[in-house]
C-alpha cells in the first residue's frame, strides 16, 4: 500500500511539474483531442470493431493523454520526441517532399554540426550530431516509430501495449499540430514574444474550445494513409508555415495593444502573468480559425493512424482479447 501511495504522490508531483516547466497542448486539449479522435473510427471503413474496442477503453486513453509529457522528466531521450526545430537543420530541409531519419542524420544533422565544427575529428563530431539532434528534436520520426511500434503491437494483439502505444503515438501527433513544436522561435523568443507558446496552445484552446462545436457525431472520418512517414513529415512542415502566421498577427496585435494585454490569476499559492481574457480572444479572432483547424487536424489524424496500423496488422479481433483480458 505505502508503495502504492507514494508511486501516486510521485505521478502527481510530476504533472505538477509538466504544468509548470513544459509548454504543450495542455492537459486540457490533449484529452479533448484523444477522446474525439476515436470517434473517428466509427466511421472509418470496418472501423466498428476498432472503435468498439477504443470505446471501451477511452478514459484510459483520455486520462493517460498527457503520460509522455510526464516521461520528459525521467526518460532519457523522450523530450526530443515532441518537438522539431527546422531552422537547426538548415533552410534546406523545409523544402523537402521528405526527409528519413537517415538523411537527417548523414545529410542535414552531419553537414550542420560539419559547418559548426569543421576542425574536429569524426568521433567527436558523431557525439555534436547527437547533441544537435537532441536540441532540435525529431517529432515525425517519432511518430514513424512510434506508429510501427503499434503495428507489431496489433499484430500481437497486446492490449495493454495497443492502449500504451497508442496514447504515445496520439500524443506525439498532437504535439505535431502545435504550429510553435515546429520552429526554433517557439516561444518567440527570438522576436521579443515571449509567452506566445501557451497562448496559442494552453490559454486559446481551453477559452474557447466550446466555440468549435466539436462533437461525437460530426468528427471527421479516419482513413486508411498509403504512406504514414510521408504525411507524419509534411504535417510537421504546415505547421511550420503557420507558425509564421501565428507570429506575424501576434506582432501585429501587440503594435497595437498597449493596455490591457496581460492579467495576473492566482494559482495556488503562486501569482502568474498571463495574456488576458480580452487580448487572447481578439488574437484569436485574427487568427482567423487556425486552432481550431489545428485541432480538427490532430483528431483526423491520431484516428486515421490508428485506423491504418489496425489493417497494417491485418484488422485484428481485439474485442476477443479485450475481454479474456478482464
Amino acid at each position: 500500500m505505502n508503495k502504492i501511495y507514494k508511486y501516486i504522490r510521485k505521478s502527481y508531483f510530476y504533472i505538477f511539474l509538466i504544468s509548470t516547466l513544459f509548454p504543450n497542448w495542455g492537459f486540457y486539449a490533449h484529452k479533448r483531442i484523444n477522446y474525439y479522435a476515436i470517434f473517428t473510427l466509427k466511421k472509418a471503413n470496418d472501423g466498428e470493431m476498432l472503435f468498439s474496442f477504443f470505446k471501451k477503453h477511452i478514459h484510459y486513453m483520455v486520462n493517460r493523454s498527457i503520460v509522455p509529457d510526464i516521461r520528459k522528466i525521467y526518460t532519457k531521450h523522450e523530450r526530443e520526441k515532441h518537438f522539431i526545430n527546422f531552422e537547426n537543420y538548415g533552410e534546406e530541409i523545409i523544402q523537402q517532399e521528405y526527409v528519413s531519419y537517415n538523411e537527417l542524420l548523414n545529410v542535414y544533422a552531419y553537414n550542420v554540426a560539419k559547418k559548426l565544427y569543421p576542425n574536429i575529428n569524426e568521433k567527436e563530431l558523431e557525439q555534436k550530431i547527437k547533441t544537435l539532434i537532441s536540441q532540435s528534436g525529431i517529432n515525425p520520426w517519432a511518430i514513424s516509430y512510434s506508429m510501427e511500434k503499434l503495428i507489431k503491437n496489433f499484430k500481437e494483439k497486446n492490449v495493454k501495449k495497443i492502449l500504451e502505444e497508442s496514447i504515445n503515438l496520439a500524443h506525439y501527433i498532437g504535439d505535431s499540430c502545435v504550429v510553435f513544436h515546429a520552429t526554433a522561435n517557439y516561444d518567440g523568443q527570438n522576436t521579443g514574444q515571449r509567452g506566445i507558446h501557451s497562448l496559442w496552445e494552453s490559454t486559446l484552446p481551453e477559452y474557447f474550445f466550446e466555440e468549435y462545436n466539436i462533437t461525437e457525431d460530426i468528427v471527421p472520418k479516419a482513413e486508411y494513409i498509403e504512406n504514414y512517414k510521408i504525411i507524419a513529415w509534411q504535417n510537421t512542415i504546415r505547421s511550420y508555415l503557420e507558425s509564421k502566421k501565428a507570429l506575424e498577427i501576434e506582432r501585429q496585435l501587440n503594435e497595437e495593444v498597449t493596455l490591457g494585454k496581460f492579467c495576473y490569476k492566482a494559482r495556488g499559492q503562486n501569482v502568474k502573468r498571463m495574456h488576458s481574457k480580452n487580448y487572447a480572444k481578439e488574437y484569436h479572432r485574427r487568427l482567423n480559425g487556425q486552432v481550431k483547424q489545428q485541432i480538427i487536424t490532430a483528431i483526423k489524424l491520431i484516428g486515421s493512424f490508428i485506423y491504418t496500423a489496425w489493417v497494417e496488422a491485418g484488422k485484428p479481433n481485439l474485442i476477443e482479447e479485450s475481454s479474456a483480458k478482464n
